[in-house]
């Protein structure tokens, strides 16, 4: 008798769950990785708290970074084709130098263009902080942003007082 309640109880708990769907637990709802902050806006959220930014500050840091995205996120079909023409150039009888030479351009563009997004958007960062501000910043990039190497963030970080 005691099991059938139970096993009651344990169904009317998973029917209860399957009406919430997705609202918590790991992906959604304020579960760890829900609304704790560990997404792509957290981790700025979480640096503009230590900056302390004003809102203007943070609207022209979060399109200087979604910049960097697009263009990380454009240079993505490139590498995906890449390799199945490394597949082709490799496959065939003789090695064709012309080929990989030719695949290495395309990533030297690819590249090139990254590397103009990358430095747009620090120089917009830059000029959006304050001193103080690019202090901090310089010294959270220093250290990796408190996920330092053994022992946790900035064990070895100098002290400013």
């Amino acid at each position: 008798m005691l099991g059938f309640f139970i096993g009651a109880a344990c169904l009317f708990g998973l029917i209860k769950m399957a009406r919430q769907g997705r609202r918590f637990g790991r992906w959604g709802g304020h579960g760890r990785w829900g609304g704790s902050g560990w997404g792509r806006r957290g981790f700025l959220n979480r640096i503009f708290t230590r900056l302390e930014t004003s809102p203007s500050q943070e609207n022209l840091i979060v399109g200087a970074v979604d910049e960097v995205r697009s263009a990380a996120k454009a240079m993505r079909p490139e590498f995906e084709s890449s390799r199945s023409d490394l597949a082709r150039i490799l496959a065939e009888e003789s090695f064709d130098q012309e080929r990989l030479n030719a695949l290495f351009a395309r990533h030297d563009e690819a590249i090139r263009t990254m590397r103009e997004s990358v430095a747009s958007s620090l120089g917009k960062i830059h000029g959006a902080l304050d001193a103080e501000q690019r202090r901090k910043l310089a010294e959270m990039l220093e250290y990796r942003f408190g996920f330092g190497h053994r022992g946790g963030p900035y064990r070895n970080a100098p002290v400013h007082i």
